[in-house]
């Protein structure tokens, strides 16, 4: 997602591949193929969106929960791909949301407005 730190990879048969720093194959592909690195960057464009899926969990009020998480996120100009969320019995609940934004801050100014939130303990990003 624009705003992630990345690296281009020349694949032997694929031609180049971005990745993120941080990915799985990341520390391995450094390593190992380091001649075979390039740097990367992004060029800014407001006319692409990336999917990111969030993990949410919190304290399950009952009804209203996916109301006001939806209106925080519908107000910050953010489009839902898709929506799941489920209580528990001890009264948490755990949701993974699918999220289109523009780019990296746009996400971290979703997430620290959820966090904010009192019925939400943690938001986390699922690589």
């Amino acid at each position: 997602m624009q705003g992630d730190d990345i690296f281009a990879f020349l694949t032997a048969k694929e031609g180049m591949k971005i990745h993120r720093t941080n990915c799985s194959n990341a520390t391995n592909l450094l390593a190992k193929y380091g001649y075979r690195v390039m740097k990367a960057e992004w060029v800014a464009n407001m006319d692409t969106t990336f999917v990111v899926d969030l993990k949410i969990t919190g304290v399950d009020e009952g009804i209203g929960v996916i109301e006001r998480l939806t209106k925080e996120i519908g107000g910050l100009g953010v489009n839902i791909k898709s929506f799941h969320i489920e209580g528990g019995d001890q009264g948490y609940y755990e949701g993974k949301i699918s999220l289109l934004v523009l780019n990296r801050e746009q996400l971290n100014v979703v997430m620290r407005t959820l966090k904010k939130l009192d019925f939400v303990e943690t938001v986390t990003r699922i690589d």
